[in-house]
């Protein structure tokens, strides 16, 4: 809705996150003097939240993270408004709340019911049991739309079928315990990379629940098969959980920070579990305090179940921040007080804490990670085409680790683009060199080799893409395009239907076994492809959803899935048009021109199957449209010339008839039309002035 109304620029949407951070800020606030019953607390509170460095970096991503800090200081408040009241909004917001938390991150399901209970016990026997009921309907509220959503789409998910994938990423063989990790990918890696890499192992198409059930049990079976392994695993999570390293899987902080002085703030984790140690012992006996370390310890169980990462730990704050300044404001009093028997709980709590986030694992900014850092950073200006400073990037990521893989492959691509092939297949071999995403790069090789008509070295090095990686669809796409370039219709319709057994629902891969299939006379075999292309199930729908992602199918770039749609549509209609069936080739090539309404060729069959249905007016306009986007030929012309002479407009036919011999001088289609009008003009029947 945002990007309807103000545009696709970056600046509105990140104003709008850092307005709703603000009330984060100011919810802070309100839970912490709430809870202690002191606006000291609330004010430090409020400012700590405002200056910490990790909300402000991610409230100015397309992340949902940034969301949780409001939504869980909501809950606090709201869930301790309810043990010390008796009214029922209070119990339904509090569950609202944990819902819609809930839908941005589901983790908070583990971490209800310990909140119930907690209220439970604060309402006592006798008074418990209704806003308990109130409470659980209000977290039944936002989440029931949610499970309708999906159980019509055939899948029994409550919230999100992810789950099972990502105990799987943080909880394999190759992880580290921060970066969700697939074995065999690494870090590197796509969901249609996971899901394609689940049906080869089972054997069969997978749903989303599927795919995810397949992971929730490779995650167990390894838990069950490695227990030393897991035990060491879960004990590193732990450690990362209090390092004062913020370790960013969508982008390094550390990195970041140079960009932004705001992430130079003090404020970070480490601190703030210092100063929450540093509190403790002077606020231990407070409810309130229970209540945070309850949230503490059971949300961020749920996180080291998973994988550990700074934008994972922002619901934390929710509960460190107020322990944090209530500390500070409690051990200021009771220095007044001149108290200080709890500071000798404080000051070594403190020290032992603060040798824990610094001796954690996490902290150092590797070469791998600052080149990561600089490739996420070239891909930002690739996707805005600032090519330049993207190459600019991709050369400081090789610099910083020369072995990274994709750099080399990104910046081939960027070479390409800017007219170079020479030097985009030198990238793209140094990419092979270094055993970096070598089925891309030999797929890209193949391409430059087709553009430049190298027959043999475009299908070798096609060949060659599929035979490495066998499960890169890219690989096959791109093969399969240059066997139909090349004539070879039974190879490229044979590659294409390899794929198919990888992904039957990529559009890129229908649309050149349909035209395979089409060009070797199969136009049966063609409809049923082009008609899946065009007019997918609502299963084939959730599923190219979920399978979404971008990536380059040629070196000059991807194609909009809107646009492989349109040229579905395109195909349908001419093949509809050849078999006489006029109306269902009008409806298909209407829709083909309202998805690419730049392709000539839509627009010149459009015009053909309405001169063909008498509508010659609004087949002019068609066949005009198509001159217009470039796609003169003889055969547009020859066709332009008909509605002409169908209007009675013969010297505009005859005129059109020439520029279509202009073109070609042996159509013979145009030369017949010229003699019958001459013929005619001689005979007075028409006029040709």
């Amino acid at each position: 809705m945002i990007y309807s109304i103000f545009g696709d620029g970056p600046w509105f949407p990140v104003i709008i996150q850092s307005a709703i951070g603000v009330v984060g800020c100011v919810l802070i606030a309100v839970l912490a003097r709430m809870a202690f019953r002191d606006w000291r607390i609330g004010l430090i509170a409020g400012l700590i939240a405002a200056f910490s460095p990790m909300p402000a970096l991610f409230e100015s991503r397309l992340l949902l993270d940034w969301l949780l800090i409001p939504f869980g200081a909501a809950i606090m408040i709201y869930l301790l408004k309810t043990a010390d009241s008796q009214k029922r909004r209070f119990p339904l917001l509090t569950g609202l709340f944990i819902g819609i938390f809930a839908i941005t991150r589901p983790n908070i399901i583990a971490v209800a019911p310990f909140l119930i209970i907690w209220l439970a016990l604060q309402k006592g026997k006798k008074h418990w049991l209704e806003p308990v009921v109130v409470v659980v309907i209000g977290i039944v509220i936002p989440l029931l739309p949610v499970f309708i959503h999906n159980a019509a789409r055939g899948e029994v998910v409550p919230v999100a079928a992810q789950g099972g994938l990502n105990l799987y990423l943080g909880n394999n063989p190759e992880t580290d315990g921060m970066t969700p990790t697939l074995p065999g990918y690494g870090g590197d890696w796509t969901i249609r990379e996971a899901w394609l890499s689940a049906e080869h192992e089972t054997g069969r198409s997978l749903t989303v629940g599927e795919m995810d059930r397949f992971y929730l049990k490779k995650a167990i079976r390894f838990a069950r098969e490695n227990p030393g392994l897991q035990l060491g695993l879960l004990a590193r999570k732990i450690a990362l959980l209090s390092s004062s390293a913020e370790h960013g899987n969508n982008g390094s902080p550390h990195f970041i920070r140079r960009f932004s002085p705001v992430l130079y703030s003090p404020f970070g984790w480490g601190l703030l579990l210092i100063l929450a140690a540093f509190g403790l012992p002077f606020i231990w006996k407070e409810r309130a305090t229970r209540l945070f370390l309850l949230w503490l310890i059971i949300y961020g169980a749920t996180i080291v179940l998973f994988f550990v990462n700074a934008r994972f730990r922002l619901p934390l704050l929710v509960g460190v921040i107020p322990i944090g300044a209530a500390g500070i404001v409690r051990a200021i009093d009771a220095i007044r007080k001149r108290e200080i028997s709890l500071f000798a709980w404080a000051i070594p709590l403190a020290v032992s804490i603060s040798f824990i986030t610094v001796l954690a694992p996490g902290h150092g900014f590797t070469a791998r990670g600052k080149a990561e850092s600089w490739f996420g950073l070239g891909s930002l200006y690739m996707r805005e085409k600032n090519f330049p400073a993207a190459d600019s990037a991709f050369m400081n990521a090789t610099i910083a680790f020369p072995n990274i893989d994709r750099t080399n492959l990104n910046r081939g691509v960027i070479a390409y683009r800017r007219g170079a092939p020479e030097s985009a297949r030198a990238f793209f071999l140094k990419e092979i060199e270094i055993g970096g995403q070598v089925s891309s790069a030999m797929a890209n090789i193949g391409v430059l080799a087709r553009f430049r008509s190298d027959t043999a070295e475009a299908i070798e090095y096609g060949n060659k893409s599929v035979e490495v990686e066998p499960f890169n669809i890219a690989a096959y796409i791109i093969y399969s395009r240059s066997l139909l370039e090349f004539g070879l219709y039974d190879s490229a319709l044979a590659v294409a239907k390899n794929g198919f057994e990888l992904d039957s629902l990529d559009r890129r891969l229908m649309l050149i076994a349909g035209t395979a299939a089409l060009k070797t006379g199969d136009t049966t075999l063609a409809e049923n492809i082009f008609s899946k292309a065009a007019y997918p199930s609502a299963p084939a729908v959730i599923r190219q959803y979920e399978l979404s992602g971008i990536y380059s199918v040629e070196a000059a770039g991807s194609v909009a899935d809107s646009v492989l749609m349109g040229y579905a549509f395109y195909n349908l209609g001419l093949i509809q048009n050849s078999r006489g069936k006029y109306g269902a080739a009008l409806e298909n090539l209407v829709r083909s021109v309202e998805l690419v309404p730049d392709l000539p060729e839509a627009w010149a069959g459009l015009g053909t199957v309405l001169e063909r249905t008498g509508n010659t007016e609004n087949a002019l306009v068609a066949f005009q449209k198509a001159l217009e986007l470039g796609g003169e030929s003889p055969e547009l012309l020859y066709n332009i010339g008909l509605v002409y002479a169908r209007q009675e407009k013969y010297f505009e036919a005859y005129e059109t008839f020439q520029q279509a011999l202009k073109l070609d001088k042996d159509f013979i289609p145009a030369s017949e039309k010229i003699e019958l009008l001459e013929k005619l003009a001689k005979e007075n029947k028409i006029s040709l002035e």
